[in-house]
C-alpha cells in the first residue's frame, strides 16, 4: 500500500510541468508613475508639454506578460513581456526594473503629421 501512494505521490508532481516560482512576483505591485508627454501636430504647430503623476499598478497577465497601467485614460496601460532581469521591450517602447521598487519606459506614439513622447518613472508605493 506504502509503494502505491508513494507512486501516487511522485507521479502527480512530476506528471504536470510547474513553475515553482514565478520571477513576475517580484515586480507586481502598486506603483506612484510620474509620466512626462510631449505631443505635437504639423498642421497646426499645436504641442503639449506636461508632466503628471498617477498612482498605477503592474499586474501579472496571461502568457508571462505584464499590464503597466500608468494613467487614467482608457489606453494608458501596456502589457508587456518581462525577462528575468526586469527588462521589456514591445515595439515603440522599452524599459526596465532597476529593482522591483523602480522601473522606467520610454515610448513614442503618433505617425504622419504628429506624435508624442513619454517618459515614465515609477516607484513602488505598496
Amino acid at each position: 500500500m506504502k509503494k502505491i501512494v508513494f507512486a501516487i505521490v511522485i507521479t502527480l508532481c512530476f506528471s504536470c510541468k510547474k513553475e515553482w516560482f514565478d520571477y513576475r512576483n517580484r515586480y507586481a505591485g502598486k506603483f506612484e508613475f510620474t509620466v512626462h508627454y510631449a505631443f505635437y501636430t504639423m498642421s497646426d504647430g499645436v504641442s503639449v508639454d506636461t508632466t503628471y503623476i498617477y498612482n498605477g499598478k503592474v499586474e501579472k497577465i496571461k502568457d508571462k506578460k505584464m499590464k503597466i497601467i500608468f494613467g487614467a485614460r482608457e489606453n494608458d496601460y501596456r502589457e508587456v513581456l518581462v525577462d528575468k532581469e526586469g527588462h521589456f521591450s514591445e515595439g515603440y517602447m522599452g524599459g526596465s526594473f532597476s529593482d522591483k521598487n523602480n522601473v522606467e519606459f520610454t515610448m513614442n506614439t503618433g505617425g504622419l503629421g504628429g506624435g508624442g513622447s513619454y517618459h515614465i518613472i515609477g516607484k513602488r508605493i505598496d
